[in-house]
């Protein structure tokens, strides 16, 4: 009995042990599991400041990037269109009606044979059309007109070559030679004037003769004067009659020289803008 009793005393104290221990071991945990919160909570922080800082950088890069594509697009486009300007690339085509007002204005029928080239005035502006090299095309019946060359891969006409009017407005001067279309009239023939009879009476007047004594004059022997040939001098000069370079004056205006430095002004604008963003965009990713 009392063996017994002695071990139901002892697995008691077995039983009781654990049980004064619990309160120290959840004591532990419960500052274990605070450590652990304020830790999780820290690296929390962290990760969102860090997250934040990876954010705002892109979008400043996304910033610089597009101001700096903005400029050198506009350069780019600027430029382009300043030298197909220059180029005359942007110019209207070329529309026979518009070229011919003068003469549908006029009404005018040219004769269509004798034609001739009598003056070569270079390359130039055509009033509504394309930049070439003109000529004046007379005829001897009085017409005076302007004409420019169609084809500039083929030799143009000379002057003194004669002339064929076909389809209103243009000329054909040969298989050899481009074709000229009229564009402008300068002189044209006066019209035929239309001659009139005027009948005019006639008076008759009659005279009945009658018997008069009349003296006989006396010639009288008078000095004739002699006209003697005198020579004169005359003094001529000689007069420089211009003629137009060969070539024209070629396609180089005024105009063109002013939107050439106007772009190139531009694009040096857009190039030190974008220089200078760039240069500020690597500064900061450097300290950084």
């Amino acid at each position: 009995m009392e063996n017994e009793m002695d071990r139901t005393e002892i697995e008691k104290g077995t039983a009781e042990m654990p049980a004064a221990e619990t309160p120290g071991a959840e004591k532990t945990a419960a500052e274990t599991a605070a450590v652990e919160t304020a830790t999780n909570e820290t690296f929390d922080i962290g990760n969102v400041g860090f997250e934040a800082a990876e954010e705002e950088i892109p979008e400043k890069e996304k910033g610089v990037m597009s101001k700096f594509a903005l400029l050198v697009g506009l350069g780019i486009l600027i430029f382009a269109l300043s030298f197909l300007y220059g180029m005359r690339f942007l110019q209207p085509d070329i529309d026979s009606n518009q070229l011919d007002i003068v003469s549908k204005q006029l009404d005018a029928n040219p004769p269509p044979y004798g034609w001739k080239v009598t003056e070569d005035l270079g390359v130039g502006d055509v009033p509504g059309g394309p930049t070439a090299q003109r000529f004046v095309v007379e005829h001897d019946t009085g017409w005076e007109v302007l004409a420019y060359c169609l084809e500039p891969d083929e030799p143009p006409p000379p002057v003194g070559a004669v002339c064929d009017l076909v389809e209103g407005d243009t000329f054909w001067c040969g298989d050899e030679y481009q074709l000229l279309r009229r564009y402008k009239i300068l002189q044209m023939p006066p019209p035929a004037q239309t001659s009139t009879s005027i009948s005019a009476a006639t008076r008759i007047s009659t005279s009945t003769p009658t018997a008069t004594n009349t003296a006989t004059p006396t010639n009288t022997p008078s000095s004739t004067p002699t006209s003697t040939a005198t020579s004169t001098p005359v003094n001529t000069s000689v007069t420089a009659t211009p003629r137009p370079k060969m070539g024209g004056d070629g396609n180089l205006r005024s105009g063109d020289i002013l939107r050439l430095a106007f772009g190139i002004g531009l694009i040096s604008i857009s190039t030190v803008l974008a220089a200078f963003e760039g240069k500020r965009y690597l500064t900061k990713r450097a300290k950084k």
